[in-house]
């Protein structure tokens, strides 16, 4: 079991989007319990019922969603974490997680690194359609204008995120979901919009780099894949710690073993 100390400080949420099982429970252990009571935990759990870790069984949120791949029900699974995570007002930064990420760095320069600059981290550099592509992507939400969202406006971002509370609080807020409905990979589409449109100024407070999650082309480490493979390579891993701006990596093999210490 995990044991949470109580503390009044600011905190980091970490809003876990799960299958089941954690891939790597120990280096989670040792990272929550290395942040001495500066994170809470808040999970979503599509099969529920095979959990064994206490500490993610623990963290369940009250509301739960009958969740599928690509589909806009991912979106309302990872706003009912933020909504759940927002009423603890100690939460400032809400960093949405799956079962197989890692932190790649130990809790203390991650809450530097996030408390220090105070922005949100919503990666958008992804190889966007073309003008015509985008005006039928436009024309699969339903009703856009009430989003402002044309091809020339809309923007796919990355669906693993960090967003400060500002930016958690205008998703909590303003529920576009069902706009969303019948749109295909919905969860690399909404957020951005959503926040664009009511933060006129979101451009200013966002870090767009290659940052809290990257999957890296095991041939060329600069090109992403679109569905990334599981990395099995511990090197590769490090060198990713090493040499790029990132705090979290997913897609981690469980054959891989990183323990907290070679944080």
């Amino acid at each position: 079991k995990l044991s949470i100390p109580s503390s009044t400080e600011d905190k980091i949420a970490l809003l876990f989007l799960t299958r089941n099982n954690l891939k790597h429970p120990k280096l989670w252990y040792d990272f929550i319990n290395d942040a001495k009571g500066k994170c809470n935990i808040y999970a979503h759990t599509k099969e529920k019922n095979i959990i064994t870790q206490d500490f993610l069984k623990e963290a369940q949120i009250p509301t739960h969603v009958d969740t599928q791949w690509g589909d806009y029900s991912l979106i309302k699974a990872a706003n009912e974490m933020i909504r759940s995570a927002l009423k603890d007002p100690t939460n400032k930064f809400f960093v949405l997680l799956c079962e197989s990420s890692i932190p790649l760095h130990k809790f203390g320069p991650i809450y530097q690194f996030l408390f220090k600059n105070q922005k949100s981290i919503l990666y958008t550099k992804i190889t966007p359609p073309d003008k015509k592509e985008l005006e039928k992507i436009c024309k699969q939400i339903i009703n856009p204008e009430q989003l402002n969202l044309t091809k020339d406006t809309i923007i796919r971002n990355s669906q693993w995120m960090i967003i400060n509370r500002e930016h958690a609080e205008i998703i909590g807020k303003h529920n576009h979901e069902e706009a969303f409905k019948n749109f295909p990979i919905a969860d690399e589409w909404y957020h951005y919009n959503v926040l664009q449109y009511y933060d006129k100024e979101l451009s200013k407070k966002v870090l767009n780099f290659k940052p809290t999650y990257f999957e890296y082309n095991l041939k060329d480490i600069k090109d992403p894949l679109p569905h990334p493979i599981e990395v099995k390579d511990k090197t590769l891993i490090m060198d990713v710690k090493k040499n790029y701006l990132s705090l979290f990596f997913r897609k981690v093999s469980p054959t891989v073993t990183v323990e907290y210490q070679e944080l």
